[in-house]
């Protein structure tokens, strides 16, 4: 799964959007890892991620808040979304070793968080050090 959580609305083809108070979470699922995908809904949460299959078939059992936070506490590989429909909140979770990188751009009128360094790229008009990328993953600065 691929995603950009942004204040601003962003339109891309084959992306769904959830608007959760002045975010915008845009996502895109990766069939061929469909096994590991998240997404999980009731009346007062959505719960969507790539996790691994333990993981999310836990989450599909099992409804009961108190464990589902436990659940995501102990998250050994991925990231998820908690959005909270009853308080407007976006809670992300990425694992307790950190293997998923995710990045973040800043400017003046909008922030957007992605797992993916190429879709954060493309929406910027800033040209990234590559080499410093290059740098941290060759160097395992995680």
């Amino acid at each position: 799964m691929d995603f950009l959580l942004s204040t601003d609305s962003i339109k891309l083809k084959e992306w769904k959007t959830i608007q959760i108070d002045a975010y915008y979470l845009n996502y895109k699922f990766n069939h061929k890892i469909k096994d590991r995908e998240l997404f999980w809904e009731d009346q007062n949460k959505i719960l969507i991620g790539d996790t691994n299959i333990q993981f999310a078939n836990s989450i599909k059992k099992n409804n009961d808040e108190t464990e589902i936070v436990q659940n995501i506490k102990k998250l050994t590989n991925g990231f998820v979304f908690y959005i909270d429909k009853r308080t407007q909140t976006i809670n992300l979770f990425n694992d307790i070793f950190g293997c998923y990188h995710l990045y973040y751009l800043e400017s003046d009128q909008n922030t957007v968080i992605s797992n993916n360094y190429g879709d954060l790229t493309s929406y910027s008009t800033l040209t990234p050090n590559s080499f410093a990328f290059l740098d941290m993953f060759l160097f395992n600065y995680t």
